[in-house]
């Protein structure tokens, strides 16, 4: 199933237990609550300047695709009743904030299983950032080597 509803308004969206190939919710409102318990996102998933003005359930949810949460905004209130998947923080101060933490997360994985300026060539990004990430998660991958290596 494809979850393409960038800027809809959603109202007690109920996405539990289901596949999603892939999720397009950026600019989405999100009134009541956002149920994914159980959802397995097999590609990306997009929730980029989403707003969410109710709880958000992720139990036991999958993600297999890159996640986007930039400047996602959570309502303070309804953070109690919310549950983000390991990776994915929703971080709100007065009455929204944006997130930025998941993207980051989402970065540290890349940077744990392949060097940082790879990670940076593939993503987009500068290679100085993606340094930084993976300085932080501990690898520095310093004696990678890029090329053929394999016995002549």
């Amino acid at each position: 199933m494809a979850a393409l509803l960038a800027l809809a308004t959603l109202i007690d969206l109920d996405l539990h237990d289901c596949e999603i190939n892939e999720a397009r919710f950026s600019k989405a409102t999100f009134e009541g609550d956002a149920r994914f318990h159980g959802a397995a996102f097999i590609g990306d998933a997009n929730f980029a300047q989403a707003t969410f003005n109710g709880g958000t359930m992720f139990v036991r949810a999958t993600i297999q695709g890159v996640v986007v949460v930039s400047e996602a905004r959570i309502r303070v209130d309804s953070m109690k009743n919310s549950s983000w998947p390991p990776g994915l923080t929703a971080k709100a101060t007065g009455s929204a904030s944006p997130t930025t933490s998941g993207r980051t997360a989402a970065i540290q994985q890349h940077v744990l299983t392949m060097p940082s300026s790879v990670v940076a060539d593939a993503l987009g990004y500068h290679a100085g950032t993606t340094t930084k990430i993976a300085t932080r998660a501990g690898t520095t991958w310093s004696r990678y080597a890029p090329g053929d290596h394999s016995p002549p």
